[in-house]
């Protein structure tokens, strides 16, 4: 696992975001920690962010097997900001776009089951948010140990594209936030 320090990533140019995406491409996880986490007590919790892809899957293991190795519980949580959208256009009426809404709407659920039955001593819950991603993480962020996410270079660190946002993130969480490649 390569540790970075929040504040020693600025990230206030796009060769900054660069160089940070470049440290995606790692086969280790990459922790970003804050300075606010020093004093803080163990909550004794972790939490995963999921979505439909391989990187969340590999994030959930891994999320899991920490959990386990440190007698934590884990939340498995997807965070779709459109995820009312569908029920507004269709009208609640079904069809082929409510059956894609319960597919989205089912993420995490069908994540944890997964993960229940190869950890079945792990304590393991879902929810589903009506919130982007990265507002769900700070919402959520003061009542865990850490927040492990799925790649970083796909998601929030595209090429060509400045991080900043990523930065504030990482300060603002006031946990640990964990990428798995």
């Amino acid at each position: 696992m390569l540790v970075l320090n929040s504040s020693a990533i600025a990230l206030e140019s796009r060769s900054d975001a660069h160089g940070l995406a470049q440290l995606a491409d790692l086969d280790c996880p990459i922790a970003v920690v804050p300075d606010t986490n020093g004093g803080t007590r163990r909550r004794h919790q972790i939490a995963v962010g999921v979505d439909d892809t391989p990187a969340s899957s590999r994030a959930a293991e891994y999320a899991a097997q920490e959990s386990a190795l440190r007698g934590a519980s884990l939340l498995v949580f997807h965070a779709d900001k459109y995820a009312n959208l569908i029920e507004v256009v269709t009208g609640g009426r079904t069809g082929p776009l409510t059956t894609f809404g319960e597919r989205q709407h089912s993420i995490a659920a069908r994540q944890a089951v997964a993960l229940r039955n190869k950890y079945p001593r792990l304590a393991i819950t879902s929810t589903e948010s009506n919130h982007a991603a990265a507002n769900e993480a700070l919402r959520i962020a003061p009542r865990f140990d850490a927040i492990i996410l799925g790649r970083w270079k796909d998601s929030v660190l595209p090429d060509r594209v400045d991080a900043t946002p990523m930065s504030r993130l990482a300060h603002a969480l006031g946990c640990p936030l964990i990428s798995v490649n």
